[in-house]
């Protein structure tokens, strides 16, 4: 049965260094631009829980969604989930970053629609201009 599963690593779960610029943009660092080692690890660790995820939600053929944090299950509004000196920090998305990051890049201008006035009649109605 094992020989059966595919276990090569999916390319979403491959980081290139703009993922990890983006990982770790919200990390603060100290005066000389260094990181505090704990708060690293704990954004590393957390990143690599949701890489799992995913890579067994592609092995089981189960929606990632099913795939619940047990952090967030219970909630409690006393509790800071998204500061990284809490003991109980989380990440709240569920997809590797660098999935996040293609799902919010897709809101970028049209160039064709930055014009004052556009040619209305250019696409519609082409055969009808004699």
């Amino acid at each position: 049965m094992i020989e059966s599963i595919k276990m090569e690593a999916p390319s979403e779960i491959m980081y290139k260094e703009e993922h990890v610029r983006e990982l770790l943009k919200n990390i603060d660092t100290d005066y000389y631009e260094r990181y505090d080692f704990e708060d690293l690890q704990k954004m590393i660790l957390e990143d690599r829980r949701l890489r799992n995820n995913f890579w067994i939600s592609k092995i089981t053929h189960k929606p990632i969604e099913k795939f619940k944090n047990p952090n967030l299950l219970n909630w409690n509004e006393k509790v800071d989930r998204k500061d990284i000196k809490n003991p109980y920090f989380s990440l709240s998305r569920i997809q590797p970053i660098s999935l996040h990051m293609q799902g919010t890049n897709k809101g970028t201008a049209d160039e064709g629609y930055d014009k004052v006035h556009f040619e209305h009649k250019s696409k519609l109605h082409q055969g009808d201009q004699d």
